[in-house]
């Protein structure tokens, strides 16, 4: 079955309503008709132009209901062709999607193995695609990679390689349409094609599973999808994914800070996007602050640390140096220390300039939040150089205390003696 993109995210969005099982053998277009006439569309006006899009349809609009699953937020629409092609539509509605969104991600919810079954049982012997939007995308995603040999398109669906084997990553055939700065399909890991939607406007705002999807997509003469780059979102998650990968210490320090002061349990480690989402709602400006000032903290106690390091490598230099050697080994130790701590708070900086970019960007209307930001900002910056600085001067100091003691030592004269 050949759909467009705009028609698979028709088919995507039309089951916002509970499709009852007296529709069963009936058409797309008639169940349609018969939802836009009924009271309750009236809270869902967004759809009705594109209500009359499928009825307008062919291709999909006759399109024939052949089976349905309800479950535990979860449902499933399976639908055939005059060739028997199927296509199957995921969908899933929550009252507590964040709550939802972090089983999806740990593999806890039993929707994903109601929706291989159901996908199994109605897959057919022809052409088969599935569908879904958001949470239902990633829904839609397990069911296909599972059963294997199933296509489709998906809108906004968060990343569930984890749960896979690699043997299903590899195959998986469905392609995931991510809208600018969607903060749901941030979350987890993509095995799938994944492809950017160019925004429908430059000042596209953040927008999580609640959000309309009509509108985030704009479509080419042939029914495309319009592509463009990474929303800032996904930037500022790839260089903090850098850091999860490179098993950074300062990654685990700053984000255990951040999960403390946002009272989160979860490790960032696990899933990131989904520990990001969870700080957007749970951090306030004196929450950050207090982090901030934690941060500064911690970084004082690692470099005080590599001091400490420092003194012991020098005074085992001073002992095993010849007098000529000692300037190059002191050189060469210290230079180490300090680069050595100049790229933690590097790490350190990197980290929370990205944590904090995304607490302004996911709320870009808050000039206050955003102003506070960069002034926080500022001063974290300072206080991470005044410690710096502080680990030269100390360094120095001790230095010419080590030297001196050393120098000394080596030109203490010979007791004299004299036989008289």
């Amino acid at each position: 079955m050949e759909l467009t993109d705009k028609q698979y995210l028709m088919l995507a969005t039309i089951v916002e309503f509970n499709i009852a099982d007296e529709y069963k053998q009936r058409r797309i277009k008639e169940i349609v008709s018969h939802i836009s006439e009924s009271a309750e569309l009236e809270n869902y006006r967004h759809l009705q132009n594109q209500y009359n899009e499928v009825i307008a349809d062919e291709a999909i609009g006759s399109l024939e209901l052949m089976d349905k699953m309800k479950s535990n937020g979860a449902g499933a629409y399976s639908f055939k062709n005059e060739h028997d092609d199927r296509v199957i539509i995921f969908t899933y509605k929550s009252s507590s999607w964040m709550e939802d969104l972090q089983t999806f991600l740990n593999g806890e919810s039993s929707v994903f193995q109601e929706a291989f079954q159901f996908l199994r049982k109605n897959k057919g012997d022809y052409a088969c695609s599935v569908v879904g939007h958001s949470l239902g995308g990633a829904v839609a995603l397990y069911a296909a990679a599972t059963v294997g040999g199933v296509g489709g398109v998906v809108f906004d669906a968060p990343g569930i390689a984890t749960l896979l084997t690699s043997e299903q990553r590899d195959s998986l055939k469905v392609k995931n349409y991510i809208a600018y700065n969607s903060l749901i399909s941030a979350a987890g890991v993509q095995a799938e094609e994944h492809l950017f939607a160019k925004p429908s406007d430059e000042a596209a705002a953040i927008i999580s599973s609640d959000d309309d999807v009509q509108g985030r997509y704009m479509f080419d003469r042939n029914e495309k999808v319009i592509v463009g780059d990474p929303g800032e979102i996904y930037i500022l998650l790839s260089k903090l994914n850098s850091l999860t990968e490179d098993e950074s210490p300062a990654f685990t320090e700053v984000m255990d800070v951040f999960a403390a002061n946002g009272g989160l349990e979860q490790k960032a480690e696990d899933h990131l996007g989904y520990f990001l989402l969870m700080l957007i709602e749970q951090l306030d400006a004196g929450k950050i602050r207090a982090s901030l000032a934690e941060i500064s903290y911690r970084f004082d106690r690692l470099v005080q640390d590599k001091y400490k390091v420092w003194r012991y490598e020098i005074n085992e230099k001073l002992d095993q140096l010849a007098f000529d050697e000692l300037a190059d080994g002191i050189a060469a130790i210290s230079e180490n220390r300090v680069l050595d701590a100049a790229e933690t708070m590097e790490s350190i900086y990197r980290c929370t300039e990205a944590v904090l970019s995304i607490l302004v960007v996911s709320d870009p209307n808050s000039q206050l939040l955003s102003n506070m930001l960069d002034a926080g900002l500022d001063h974290f910056t300072d206080a991470l150089e005044e410690t710096m600085n502080k680990l030269s001067e100390q360094m120095s100091a001790q230095l010419d205390k080590m030297i001196e003691s050393k120098m000394n030592s080596m030109l203490q004269l010979p007791e004299l003696k004299f036989d008289l």
